[in-house]
């Protein structure tokens, strides 16, 4: 548990996802405040990781979301994802202190992806 400062970098290890690298804004939702706050991110296709570098302070044992949005060309396979995949992982180089690459705690699964 830590705060995360502005500056500080979240990479999300994310080896089923697919998609050209990028560089976007996604949106964190603040949530005592509960706006839109723009943080600047990337995805690499070669890694498969997904680069947040935070923008707003984030108190401990704050929940973070974001919102990635369609343009980032970020997908999930046709086949799908399983849920609690143990090869999707986090970590952290904020200035509060690195944390070293840990699984996510959960993943949902999405059993087939169709196109309309």
């Amino acid at each position: 548990k830590m705060e995360i400062l502005p500056g500080g970098v979240i990479t999300f290890v994310l080896p089923p996802l697919l998609g050209n690298s990028s560089s976007f804004v996604v949106q964190y939702l603040e949530p005592s405040e509960k706006v839109l706050l723009p943080w600047n991110a990337s995805w690499e296709s070669g890694t498969r990781h997904l680069t947040l570098t935070v923008g707003s302070y984030v108190p401990i044992d704050s929940p973070v979301q974001v919102v990635t949005p369609t343009s980032a060309n970020i997908f999930i396979p046709v086949a799908g994802l399983i849920g609690n995949d143990p090869s999707m992982q986090v970590y952290t180089t904020s200035p509060s202190g690195p944390v070293p690459p840990t699984r996510l705690s959960a993943t949902q699964g999405v059993s087939s992806v169709r196109t309309s």
